[in-house]
């Protein structure tokens, strides 16, 4: 039997975080549906949820949200969203010390850039978040980032560039 006991009453910040994390999971639920629908109503979601977390003084899961709605954007082919988003949520997910979750924002910038066309800034964000998933041990990380690279080099017909790039990732 599970039983729920008050300690003390819930806080302002203890409800903004409940509410959050209610947000977030029907923004979880909504993504899965993987519709056009569905992703504008995961992000409406998503900002819900990161309004909750900045309140509670959550700024993992505040990092985390911001990087889904990236996400979701990304997904969604919303491209300059997504990385308006991501790019506002560097600063915080660096001063956070989630080494990991930087490299992943990083990374997925590089993406939205690609996806715009610049590829100078694509190539340079995949390079760090290659640089930083190295670092971290992430070897998927490190892999994806590669593949990155290697597609760059491929569609901008630098095959000498590319083939080195893609065995770096098989390698991994």
């Amino acid at each position: 039997e599970l039983r729920v006991e008050a300690l003390r009453p819930a806080t302002d910040a203890d409800q903004a975080h409940v509410s959050a994390l209610r947000a977030f999971a029907e923004g979880q639920r909504l993504r899965a549906l993987n519709t056009a629908e569905s992703r504008l109503q995961a992000v409406a979601q998503y900002e819900q949820a990161l309004v909750f977390f900045r309140a509670s003084g959550d700024r993992f899961d505040e990092v985390l949200t911001a990087y889904r709605i990236g996400l979701v954007r990304a997904n969604s082919s919303d491209f300059r969203s997504a990385l308006d988003s991501l790019l506002a949520v560097m600063p915080l997910a660096t001063a956070l010390g989630e080494p990991n979750m930087t490299a992943s924002v990083v990374n997925l910038s590089g993406g939205a850039f690609d996806a715009l066309g610049d590829l100078g800034n694509a190539l340079t964000y995949y390079d760090d978040a290659r640089t930083r998933f190295r670092a971290l041990g992430n070897l998927n990380g490190e892999a994806a980032a590669l593949n990155n690279i290697g597609k760059i080099a491929y569609d901008t017909a630098d095959v000498d560039d590319a083939v080195p790039e893609h065995r770096s990732r098989s390698s991994i």
